[in-house]
């Protein structure tokens, strides 16, 4: 999907569905993946981008899993306020904290998000983990 010669606008809604699901299938601790994505119109080279920081943030949670966990993972992607929003949640055993691995990708899918002139934010609470992406209004195109 990220190698592929892709058109330079795609539908992000059919391109984070793929990933969501290919995410899944190569994981051996997500049980359930769930997207909410709007039918967006956006610049293939930034779908890229987004897609990088989501499986970061996918592979984060999955070593923040407890031993034989089974997570439920959501992703969504849309506007609210007039800024793309995306969102990566978790719920299931977890510890706070993963992999030294895992840590470096959140910190470049951070500064993937900043560079796109978005902001980054982490939440953890018991067993729930959210990531939370915004970006500026013109951020889909």
């Amino acid at each position: 999907m990220l190698s592929s010669r892709c058109p330079s606008q795609g539908d992000a809604a059919r391109f984070f569905e793929l990933l969501a699901n290919r995410l899944q299938l190569a994981s051996t601790s997500i049980g359930t993946m769930m997207t909410a994505v709007a039918p967006i119109a956006m610049m293939s080279r930034r779908m890229r981008a987004l897609a990088v920081v989501v499986a970061d943030v996918v592979h984060f949670i999955e070593t923040c899993a407890a031993k034989d966990a089974s997570l439920k993972v959501y992703v969504a992607l849309g506007f609210e306020d007039g800024q793309l929003v995306l969102g990566v949640g978790a719920e299931g055993e977890m510890v706070p904290a993963g992999s030294a691995s895992a840590a470096r990708g959140w910190r470049r899918a951070s500064a993937i998000v900043q560079l796109l002139g978005g902001e980054a934010e982490r939440g953890v609470d018991g067993e729930r983990m959210v990531f939370g992406m915004t970006f500026p209004a013109g951020a889909a195109s």
